[in-house]
C-alpha cells in the first residue's frame, strides 16, 4: 500500500479533464434528475461508447438461474483455450448505484478480463433498485454465486479458484457477499476485487475525499450518490446495515485476499483506503493502488481516458499472476 506525499499536488490527467469538460458540454439533465429509465439508458450508450474494445475470440452463452425469488440472468464469458486444464472463474457484479447497468452494458467489460487473463467470467443481471429494493441485488449476487460453484466444473472452471470482482455498486455486493460467505463452510471465495467500491451509505459516507470531490465536478456527486441510496434502501436506517455498508463490519479475518482500486479524485476513494486498512489490519493480504490523476468509474471509459486502459492491463495482469499461481 502507497500513499503520496502530503506536499504533492495531483492534477487530473489531460484526458480525464476533457472527458469532463465534454460531458458538461453536451448539457442534459443531471443523473438524480433524470427518470431512471432516462438514467439507465444514459449510463448504458456511455459505457458503449467509450468502453474498453470488444474481444472476439470468447465465447459467450446466455441462461437463467434460480434465484431467491425467480430467475436470475447470467453471462458466462469462456476464453479460447487448447487444453483440458480448469480454469480460475471471476463472478462479475456490475456497477450502477445499484439502481443501473446490465450486462449488455458490460459486455465488453467482461470479454476483455476473459481474453486478457484467460478466466471464466459470469456476469450477473441482478435486480435492480427502485423496483427492487435492498436485499434484492444482494440476494440474487449470492445465490448466482453459489450456483456457479456448484456447478462449475461443467463450465471447465475449479471450484477452488473462484473470485468476485465488481465495481462500484458491484463492489459493494463483492464485499457484502464475501462477508456473508464467511459463514458458509460450503462455499470457497479466492479472492476479492473491488475496482472503486461503495463501502458506506448514508452518514458513514463522511470522508475528505467525498466533500473534496463530490461537489459535481468528477463524475459523481454527493447528491448522485444520495439519490442512489434513495432508490436502493426502504429506510435510511438501513445505511447502517454492514450488508448496504460493508466498512461498518466488525470481523475482517478470514477473508481471502484483495485486490481494491480507486482514483484519487473519487469521492468514494478514502472509504475504500480505509477499507483496504481494515483488511491489512486482520492480515488479509491486499494490494490497494490509486490511480492519482482520474475519476470514479474510469476503467469503463478506457476508449476516452487512457488511464482507464492502464487500469484494466494493471488488473489482468494481476488476475492472471493471483488465479494463475
Amino acid at each position: 500500500m502507497s500513499f503520496k506525499p502530503a506536499d504533492t499536488i495531483i492534477e487530473l490527467d489531460e484526458q480525464t479533464n476533457a472527458f469532463l469538460q465534454a460531458g458538461k458540454a453536451a448539457g442534459g439533465p443531471q443523473l438524480e434528475d433524470m427518470s431512471i429509465t432516462e438514467a439507465r439508458e444514459s449510463m448504458k450508450q456511455l459505457m458503449l461508447a467509450a468502453g474498453p474494445p470488444r474481444c472476439e475470440t470468447v465465447t459467450r452463452e446466455d441462461l437463467t438461474v434460480s434465484g431467491p425469488i425467480g430467475t436470475i440472468p447470467v453471462a458466462v464469458y469462456q476464453p479460447e483455450q487448447s487444453d483440458k486444464t480448469l480454469l480460475p472463474a471471476i463472478i462479475f457484479f456490475h456497477g450502477g448505484g445499484w439502481s443501473l447497468g446490465d450486462i449488455e452494458s458490460y459486455d465488453n467489460f467482461a470479454r476483455f478480463f476473459c481474453e486478457n487473463s484467460n478466466v471464466i467470467v459470469v456476469s450477473v443481471d441482478y435486480r435492480l433498485a427502485p423496483e427492487h429494493k435492498f436485499p434484492a441485488g444482494l440476494n440474487d449476487c449470492y445465490a448466482a454465486f453459489e450456483w456457479f460453484f456448484k456447478t462449475a466444473s461443467q463450465w471447465g472452471a475449479d471450484n477452488e479458484n473462484i473470485s468476485l470482482m465488481g465495481d462500484s455498486a458491484g463492489a459493494n455486493f463483492v464485499a457484502a457477499v464475501t462477508h456473508r460467505a464467511q459463514s458458509n463452510i460450503d462455499i470457497h471465495i479466492a479472492h476479492q476485487i473491488l475496482l472503486y467500491p461503495v463501502l458506506s451509505a448514508g452518514n458513514a459516507n463522511s470522508s475528505k475525499s467525498f466533500h473534496a470531490f463530490g461537489g459535481g465536478d468528477h463524475f459523481i456527486s454527493q447528491s448522485s450518490i444520495k439519490w442512489t441510496e434513495d432508490l436502493y434502501l426502504d429506510d435510511p436506517s438501513q445505511a447502517q446495515f454492514p450488508a448496504v455498508s460493508p466498512i461498518l463490519e466488525e470481523d475482517f479475518s478470514g477473508l481471502p485476499s484483495a485486490l481494491i482500486i480507486t482514483a484519487g479524485f473519487d469521492p468514494l476513494r478514502d472509504k475504500a483506503q480505509a477499507y483496504a486498512e481494515k483488511l491489512r489490519l486482520a492480515n488479509v493480504p491486499v494490494q490497494y493502488k490509486c490511480f492519482e490523476t482520474t475519476i470514479h468509474g474510469f476503467l469503463s471509459f478506457p476508449g476516452a481516458i487512457d488511464t482507464g486502459m492502464q487500469g484494466l492491463n494493471y488488473v489482468a495482469e494481476w488476475i492472471s499472476k493471483n488465479l494463475h499461481s
